[in-house]
């Protein structure tokens, strides 16, 4: 028996990164840019973005493709679309934070996201992190 629907794979689409100093970022933010469903091939693709603002600096972005077979498309009609964003952004998010973490490591430390359940987030509006810094060392300052 196979399950509901597997993942073919995932990819980095496009990167604009821009960092020029030490220090945390002001905030980063995952959301959906988009999804679309391939009836003829049972082929589900979301487009998950993420956004990393650092201080004095534009915004950097990134932006991943993921793609899932729907062997049970009975299960995917009982679902609202955003339940199905949702759940395809939750199973890839484990793989997009290792990939944040390894792209964005250099001498001023990684980009790591935290281990969140993502399944209830509204992905329109997207997902915000901001850090609360309690440290008055001037290398965590942003």
């Amino acid at each position: 028996m196979k399950p509901v629907y597997e993942m073919i794979g995932y990819q980095l689409v496009d990167i604009k990164y821009k960092r020029l100093q030490l220090g945390v970022p002001e905030y980063f933010k995952l959301y959906l840019k988009g999804s679309q469903f391939d009836e003829a091939r049972s082929i589900y693709i979301i487009e998950p973005l993420f956004e990393i603002k650092f201080k004095d600096v534009e915004l950097s972005t990134l932006l991943f493709s993921a793609a899932f077979r729907i062997n049970d498309l009975t299960w995917k009609e009982k679902m609202s679309k955003e339940q199905v964003d949702a759940t395809f952004m939750a199973a890839v998010y484990p793989f997009i934070r290792s990939m944040i973490h390894h792209v964005t490591d250099d001498y001023r430390g990684a980009i790591n996201l935290p281990v969140i359940d993502i399944r209830l987030a509204n992905l329109e509006k997207g997902v915000t992190f901001e850090p609360h810094i309690k440290s008055h060392d001037p290398g965590l300052k942003n």
